[in-house]
């Protein structure tokens, strides 16, 4: 479900009539897509990172699919990637010195790979490149040279997954969330969600911007708050308690 979702919201901002034609070395036109999608795996292992690669170009347009470069921050996914599918495959470290051309798929890059991905991007000639789970995200910490290369892509889909622990022995589940779909004008809002009875998720907190650890420890206080058995007998007793009259 989430991968299908991830590609739906990909989808939504590729267009795929820019995605074609000559094509354009680095980042500054705006006509290239620059997307990150943040998808939960069980493991960061190489047949599950390359698993979930798989799973997303499968979900994506034919035309694209097969014409893109899958480039893997794991050296040890990269090569069992190259055993599994058609599409050129490279490790992120043992990138070619010559620009890469056309879509790119970069999967799972590590903090450390930073400086690296940038530097394959800035010779890249393409007009399409996918953010596969990559290990910083804009809002943390990132150093301050490459806050601008980060800035550069928009997260169109992402679901991960948060623990909250509460007065040490209670832990709460729930997930920051954020999704594009069909029809959206403007950025799609990122969304603090609850994990209730049966999988069902609600919608404790939406902003704007990325949440910080801050944000979702508000946002799980205020709907504990607001939840509480005591919190709902004040309201209870000050619906009952009749108005005083002035």
């Amino acid at each position: 479900m989430q991968v299908q979702q991830a590609c739906e919201a990909l989808s939504t901002r590729l267009d795929d009539s820019k995605a074609k034609g000559k094509p354009t070395k680095g980042f500054k036109l705006s006509n290239v897509k620059r997307l990150t999608a943040e998808i939960p795996v069980a493991d960061d292992s190489p047949t599950s990172v390359v698993s979930l690669a798989e799973d997303l170009l499968k979900g994506l347009a034919p035309e694209l699919a097969s014409s893109v470069t899958l480039v893997f921050g794991d050296v040890e996914a990269a090569l069992l990637a190259s055993t599994k599918v058609q599409n050129q495959v490279v490790a992120l470290d043992d990138a070619p010195d010559e620009p890469l051309v056309g879509p790119l798929l970069i999967v799972g890059p590590s903090a450390g790979q930073l400086g690296e991905a940038e530097e394959l991007l800035r010779k890249w000639r393409g007009r399409v490149v996918i953010l596969l789970n990559p290990e910083w995200a804009e809002g943390q910490s990132v150093p301050s040279n490459h806050t601008a290369f980060v800035k550069s892509f928009e997260v169109v889909y992402c679901f991960q997954p948060i623990a909250i622990q509460a007065f040490i022995v209670t832990t709460t589940q729930g997930a920051v969330s954020k999704r594009v779909v069909k029809g959206q004008s403007g950025q799609a809002p990122w969304q603090i969600l609850k994990q209730g009875w049966g999988n069902n998720w609600k919608i404790i907190g939406q902003m704007q911007r990325r949440p910080t650890s801050q944000d979702l420890e508000l946002a799980f206080l205020n709907a504990s708050a607001a939840e509480s058995p005591i919190t709902a007998g004040i309201k209870a007793v000050k619906q009952l308690a009749p108005s005083k009259k002035k």
